[in-house]
């Protein structure tokens, strides 16, 4: 898929997230290579119902914490489906490396466009 930045410059598009329990949601995403992990917003893990999984390390510049996590099977449709661990965070879907490095990733500044695939 080959789709323009958003206003803010960001790479976003649709992510299907279900929760395995039959509430699922279609969410903003944003493209981030420099997380390690996905972030779902905590709204959104409450309203699907997602069960903590545990705790994971995070770690920035400025700090490192232990955040709960939680699991849910992330879809961007045409390219990847899977169960990924997530953290609560933002207002919006923070797709990170964990599922990024299963795909192909080109960021063209010059253009104000991206471009995400299989290969």
């Amino acid at each position: 898929m080959r789709a323009p930045f958003h206003e803010s410059g960001a790479a976003r598009l649709k992510v299907e997230l279900d929760s395995g329990n039959g509430r699922t949601r279609t969410i903003d995403g944003v493209l981030d290579t420099g997380a390690s992990l996905c972030h779902i917003p905590q709204v959104v893990a409450s309203q699907m119902g997602l069960a903590q999984k545990g705790w994971f390390s995070v770690g920035s510049t400025q700090r490192e914490s232990k955040e709960p996590g939680y699991y849910v099977r992330l879809v961007i449709p045409g390219m990847f489906e899977d169960t990924v661990a997530m953290k609560p965070d933002y207002d919006f879907v923070l797709v990170g490396r964990s599922v990024l490095k299963a795909l192909k990733f080109v960021f063209d500044g010059p253009r104000r466009e991206f471009e995400l695939g299989r290969e």
